[in-house]
């Protein structure tokens, strides 16, 4: 392993942790409503610069927090897009806390997506505003939220796909 990406890892432990720290015990109960945050989504296959709220008002919306240290993140890639593939209408962004500038860039961010074949938005929560929201302390962590932005579900680890479209089927 690389000493740079034993450091992004490094980092993004304590950016978790203490996102995690803060929001522990408040936030990410199913069926708790959220107010939308806003997160900068990048320029990337599936996904264009911009910002992006989350969760979107009226509709279904998958967030999958990942880091690009994170092995069983990228191990997902492939189960997040037959999902995106396979569930119809839902809102679906990935999300990264990475501290942006201290260990990671945007291009590291783009270019693992890219490597990793990520055809949806992805997007970065510099401010931990959305880790907050819903108590993430790890990666990868699912949070599905019905239209009127509650949580349905959170779940933390590797997911199957038919296990992440039961959830949003159970969303809508």
């Amino acid at each position: 392993m690389r000493r740079r990406d034993l450091l992004a890892g490094a980092a993004g432990l304590g950016v978790l942790g203490a996102g995690g720290t803060a929001a522990f015990g408040a936030f990410g109960t199913s069926g708790e409503v959220v107010e939308p945050a806003t997160v900068e989504t990048l320029d990337a296959p599936g996904s264009r610069a911009d910002v992006l709220a989350i969760p979107t008002p009226g509709e279904v919306t998958v967030v999958e927090f990942f880091a690009t240290w994170c092995g069983t993140c990228e191990s997902m890639m492939p189960t997040l897009a037959e999902v995106t593939e396979r569930a119809g209408e839902v809102r679906f962004v990935s999300v990264t806390n990475e501290p942006i500038g201290a260990s990671t860039t945007r291009g590291d961010i783009v270019a693992w997506w890219v490597e990793n074949d990520g055809r949806w938005p992805v997007g970065l929560d510099t401010d931990l505003e959305l880790t907050r929201a819903f108590g993430v302390s790890v990666t990868p962590t699912t949070v599905i939220l019905d239209a009127e932005n509650r949580i349905s579900r959170l779940e933390t680890g590797r997911k199957r796909a038919d296990e992440i479209l039961a959830w949003i089927d159970d969303a809508r």
